[in-house]
């Protein structure tokens, strides 16, 4: 897989389970674990969306695109022009998409998403990311750091076969390794969290943990801790 493709792909499982989390059924193309979306007739030629939600009566069509696309996107690009004829033609569908960076993190949206890309709840993300990795590093590991625009400029390697993630943290110290993942919502991250401890039970000296961030500043909730995390959250 190229790294266009894996970003792309980061980007996209990361869009269906946001949409998961606000109870959308989702289908997502080439995407393991998930159903493909039903394809979209039109004139010229047939077309295969990235996502296809729904809930209660109600469907939305996504797309994921590079920021290099957005010329393509305001040109109406005939692939998006197809998705977006599609949706006024029928009720209660709405068709969105998301730019990501090349590093896969969405960076801008156009259409009718749900919800902001830098809600709240994505800044208490980084912000939970970030302190648990400072916490590790103190304590003489050394840190890979899934947020771009840190001081931590090593990325995590993504990890899993059959649904592959890149872990929020991967770090490192005399040959031990510990996978942790933070989330800002406990019912948040199942298949992530599955691959992950899958990943550690076939490693010799490899742990994961996750958290939950609750408070401002990324504070880590100490009742929301899962595994064996190190020393006190607090």
């Amino acid at each position: 897989m190229s790294s266009a493709s894996k970003e792309h792909n980061q980007a996209l499982r990361k869009e269906a389970e946001d949409l998961e989390e606000r109870g959308w059924n989702v289908k997502a193309d080439h995407l393991s674990g998930y159903g493909r979306p039903t394809k979209i007739e039109s004139v010229t030629q047939d077309r295969i969306p990235d996502i296809e939600a729904t809930k209660r009566g109600g469907r939305r069509i996504v797309e994921i695109k590079r920021t290099w696309s957005r010329r393509k996107v305001q040109a109406n690009h005939e692939q998006l022009k197809t998705f977006r004829r599609s949706t006024c033609q029928r009720n209660n569908v709405l068709f969105y998409g998301r730019f990501v960076d090349e590093d896969g993190k969405r960076v801008g949206s156009f259409g009718d998403p749900p919800g902001d890309i830098l809600d709240p709840r994505h800044r208490r993300h980084r912000e939970g990311v970030l302190r648990e990795a400072r916490d590790l590093k103190r304590d003489g590991w050394n840190v890979r750091v899934d947020v771009a625009g840190s001081e931590f400029e090593n990325r995590p390697p993504t990890l899993g076969n059959e649904w592959p993630y890149t872990p929020d943290i991967y770090a490192t110290k005399h040959g031990h390794t510990r996978v942790v993942e933070i989330e800002t919502n406990s019912n948040r991250g199942k298949k992530k969290r599955k691959t992950f401890r899958r990943h550690v039970g076939q490693k010799n000296n490899c742990v994961f943990y996750w958290r939950v961030v609750k408070g401002p500043n990324g504070r880590r909730s100490k009742k929301q801790s899962h595994g064996d995390f190190p020393g006190d959250v607090f």
